[in-house]
């Protein structure tokens, strides 16, 4: 009997009891619910070879009943309160579910680790966890807060970009004045983007004059003269 609770330990489905602020079984607590789109579970013993597969199969049944009841799973929440040890083959199986989970927009989480299995999370798996999520070990509500929030930051982002959108497509651009035509006339009058006045522009020939080639000798040559 104890071997086979150690190679099929019992898996419990946790929900929120709000007058004791904590996740507890559902089979034990009818005042617990669960939230929309978030499956926490706890495995109720080690986790190593010769039990991780049931623990992802049955991972997958979960999966399989919510899109079923069209209630997908958008995160899962497993709670280590219960697992004591964990070992090489837990830890490549939890590493191939995270990214398995990732491909089907679905985030896995762990609460309430400690001792051996929150060091080699901490080790090997770090990286895929949240800062503090092993640090100073989250418990079952923080991490669904902390889903809860950045469910938040992904629909404000999508809502501000649904926002502006439009307003960027939308937009109008301010035309620049039409430059009239090249005149022969002297003056020639451009439109002020600021008054209605006009702005006089004389052409260059009309306010310089040129010395010839022929001018300039004679010029050099009575300067010369005069010295």
């Amino acid at each position: 009997l104890i071997v086979y609770q150690v190679a099929d330990p019992p898996i419990t489905t946790l929900g929120y009891c709000q007058c004791r602020n904590r996740w507890m079984n559902v089979k034990e607590r009818r005042d617990t619910e669960q939230r929309p789109g978030i499956l926490a579970v706890r495995p109720e013993g080690p986790l190593f070879y010769a039990n991780i597969e049931r623990l992802e199969e049955w991972l997958d049944e979960m999966e399989i009943a919510a899109s079923a009841a069209d209630e997908p799973l958008m995160a899962i929440i497993l709670s280590f309160a219960a697992v004591s040890f964990l070992d090489t083959s837990a830890l490549e199986a939890l590493q191939t579910m995270i990214d398995a989970y990732s491909k089907r927009n679905i985030g896995l989480l762990v609460a309430h680790a400690s001792g051996q299995p929150c060091q080699i999370l901490k080790h090997a798996l770090g990286e895929y966890f949240p800062e503090h999520c092993l640090t100073t070990p989250w418990s079952v509500e923080e991490c669904v807060q902390h889903l809860l929030t950045q469910q938040k930051e992904v629909a404000a982002e999508k809502d501000m970009a649904v926002h502006w959108s439009p307003m960027i497509q939308g937009r109008r651009v301010q035309s620049l004045p039409i430059m009239p035509a090249e005149s022969d006339s002297e003056d020639e009058a451009l439109p002020s983007p600021q008054s209605s006045e006009s702005w006089q522009i004389r052409p260059l020939q009309s306010s310089a004059q040129w010395t010839t080639g022929a001018d300039a000798v004679a010029i050099v040559s009575a300067s010369a003269g005069s010295l």
